[in-house]
């Protein structure tokens, strides 16, 4: 692994190992400001962290957001909340766009239930089987996102990024757009081995904790060939 690929794990051993941390990683420091260049996969990293912002509940958490974010050199983030789901969108200073997706919040039901619902499906617009519950997730918001990107075009690919339940729903927004990035970070299992080969060639970079169950589910039992995330 590279000194680049290493950053964005160098830095997140600096957050704080509290409960606190595990059910609102967003209250903790924020690296932008404070890192100097970060790599892309560490910039990715602490946009993951921060779509857990919870900027549907009131304006002053998606002000907070929208400092943090212009420390970090980036314009006004576009935020996206439909049926439990949320994602922010927003544009880096050299015009690369970046769409943040929140993983698990674990007081929220719709959440809980789109995590549940691991049944393999084949759905148009992707190779293979995907999980019907992310996809179902990703459904609700997607029209929200693909008109952000439409008024935000750039030469750049656009970036997708996310933790957990959110780097599933990246997965499937990266394979609906064929030219995309797709950085994640404890991603679950999204779709089979058709899927996943939809993503040869493409630039793709999935994180991993040796001791993160939620990166093995769901089975493979049912899904008829290997499952990849």
């Amino acid at each position: 692994m590279s000194d680049d690929e290493m950053q964005p794990l160098q830095y997140i051993k600096q957050y704080h190992s509290h409960r606190d941390s595990l059910y609102h990683p967003e209250r903790g420091p924020s690296i932008f400001g404070l890192v100097a260049n970060p790599s892309l996969d560490c910039v990715c990293a602490e946009l993951a962290r921060l779509a857990y912002t919870r900027f549907e509940k009131n304006a002053a958490a998606q002000a907070r957001l929208a400092q943090i974010l212009a420390t970090g050199g980036f314009g006004q983030p576009a935020c996206f909340n439909s049926e439990g789901s949320q994602a922010f969108a927003v544009k880096a200073k050299d015009a690369r766009r970046f769409v943040s997706f929140r993983g698990t919040q674990t007081d929220d039901l719709t959440d809980v239930i789109h995590d549940a619902e691991c049944i393999p499906m084949t759905v148009a617009g992707y190779r293979g089987m995907v999980h019907w519950g992310f996809e179902k997730a990703l459904q609700s918001i997607w029209p929200q996102v693909q008109e952000w990107l439409a008024a935000n075009a750039s030469p750049q690919p656009p970036v997708f990024t996310g933790h957990s339940l959110g780097a599933a729903l990246a997965t499937l927004a990266a394979a609906r757009v064929p030219n995309a990035e797709l950085i994640t970070f404890g991603s679950p299992r999204v779709g089979n081995e058709e899927f996943a080969a939809s993503f040869a060639g493409r630039a793709v970079r999935r994180y991993v904790d040796c001791c993160d169950g939620v990166t093995l589910v769901p089975l493979e039992a049912g899904w008829g060939t290997s499952t990849w995330g």
